[in-house]
């Protein structure tokens, strides 16, 4: 549904211009990607708003996706498997920021945070079959994802040892967590894959 709504918009934006039908099907590739990531955020912020969560829910993704962009980490097959696994991740966060004990917000900040280091230090980048790196590119998202996650680490950090709205920083430090998770998952899925082949 995605593919189509991206190609008939690629379509209509260029129908007075002279373009190859390659360059149409990048529009529209381009396109759907945005399309799908809106409608995501969109859901997930109706979803914060709806739980009560909404400003915890924006500290999640504010931390989440500039990692996730350029670090890399799992990718679904699907929009829908996406959309789905993010579902997952996003009922897990919300599980997590209901149990743990709020009075400790900051220590577990500092916890999170430094787990998600190790495994960011270790793997980001990581390329996927779908969107392969080239070593130069590989060295330029190493750099952008060390530097943003220092910074976003950092702050959190700051805050935490601050003790200012303990539990936003959590929501925060947990939407870090769960990007360097998902470099986890990654890593697993393509040591499996070698597994098989082997």
């Amino acid at each position: 549904m995605l593919h189509r709504l991206a190609m008939d918009l690629a379509c209509s934006f260029y129908a007075d211009k002279e373009h190859d039908e390659d360059d149409i099907e990048i529009y529209a590739y381009g396109l759907e990607i945005f399309l799908s990531s809106a409608l995501q955020l969109l859901i997930f912020l109706l979803f914060g708003l709806l739980t009560g969560q909404l400003l915890a829910t924006i500290a999640f993704l504010a931390a989440f996706i500039p990692i996730r962009t350029v670090a890399g980490g799992y990718h679904a097959r699907t929009h829908l498997r996406c959309f789905l696994g993010f579902c997952t991740i996003y009922a897990a966060f919300l599980g997590l920021l209901h149990s743990l004990p709020t009075q400790h917000a900051g220590l577990l900040s500092i916890t999170f945070v430094f787990i998600a280091a190790i495994l960011v230090l270790t793997l980001a980048p990581l390329a996927d079959e779908n969107k392969p790196i080239g070593p130069k590119q590989r060295k330029k998202f190493r750099r952008k994802s060390l530097m943003r996650f220092s910074i976003l680490a950092v702050s959190a950090i700051i805050f935490s040892i601050m003790n200012i709205i303990p539990s936003i920083v959590l929501a925060f430090s947990i939407g870090l967590f769960a990007a360097a998770c998902s470099l986890a998952a990654a890593k697993i899925r393509d040591l499996i894959k070698l597994r098989r082949v082997d």
